[in-house]
């Protein structure tokens, strides 16, 4: 019958000691044991940070269009929420709706306040952006689009 080594703590064989300070122990109650060698706890650490860079990041995106409307700029805001239908002022659903000065002024669109007040309750196809932008972003893209419709786009 073939006898088996099983390593045990009251065990003090040379093989034992080396064993177990070599991570090869898999009693041992360190990550090192049961075969791990160490390389668990570099995974872990991996993993540990990457979580941490996207918890980060994910913040950060929230804080991001807080400070565009801070700075007052409404082109970064119009050109991420509103570029899609209405690039250079134009639209692309309603030919007669576009951002020209002439046309906002023939739907009494002319003020920065009521270019908000659409942006916030929108109006047939073009939808409402107060669940998406905060009342500074609003403004700020309002006098952007009545700023640019009076260069005439340019």
């Amino acid at each position: 019958m073939k006898q088996r080594l099983i390593p045990n703590p009251g065990m003090k064989s040379r093989f034992y000691r080396l064993a177990r300070a070599g991570g090869l122990c898999p009693y041992s109650p360190t990550l090192e044991g049961a075969g791990f060698g160490g390389h668990l706890k570099t995974r872990l650490g991996i993993i540990w940070a990457v979580v941490l860079f996207m918890i980060m990041a994910i913040s950060l995106m929230g804080i991001q269009p807080a400070m565009a409307a801070n700075s007052g700029d409404g082109a970064k805001l119009f050109t991420v929420h509103c570029a899609g239908c209405h690039a250079n002022g134009g639209n692309i659903i309603r030919r007669g709706k576009t951002l020209k000065l002439k046309a906002l002024a023939k739907n009494h669109r002319d003020t920065q306040e009521a270019i908000a007040q659409l942006i916030t309750q929108g109006k047939n196809p073009m939808p409402a952006y107060n669940d998406r932008l905060s009342v500074p972003e609003i403004a700020a893209v309002a006098a952007y689009v009545l700023e640019q419709a009076e260069s005439g786009w340019k």
